[in-house]
């Protein structure tokens, strides 16, 4: 993920704390927000928070995030943002 971020003017790391980075998405801290890790309780009420202000909560191979269901990483960006971000970031995705 680090090395199809590098694409991007500059990035920042994660706090380690989904909240607080779906809380930086929404207050335009930063652009976007991108992880493998998708379990329920990290990411379901972001997800609702950010769906509701506007944003594309959905996994990089372009499915709707739903919590409780596997797949690749999430992406939370603007919508208008979302296709053109994972566009750069899916080549980082695992082989499945």
């Amino acid at each position: 993920l680090r090395t199809a971020a590098a694409a991007f003017h500059a990035t920042t790391d994660s706090h380690l704390c989904s909240g607080w980075d779906y809380a930086d998405v929404l207050t335009g801290a930063v652009d976007f927000y991108a992880t493998w890790e998708t379990k329920p309780w990290d990411h379901a009420p972001g997800a609702a928070i950010a769906r509701e202000a506007g944003c594309r909560v959905a996994r990089l191979d372009g499915n709707d995030y739903q919590p409780g269901i596997p797949g690749t990483g999430i992406l939370v960006a603007h919508r208008d943002a979302w296709e053109d971000v994972a566009a750069i970031l899916r080549p980082a995705l695992p082989p499945n």
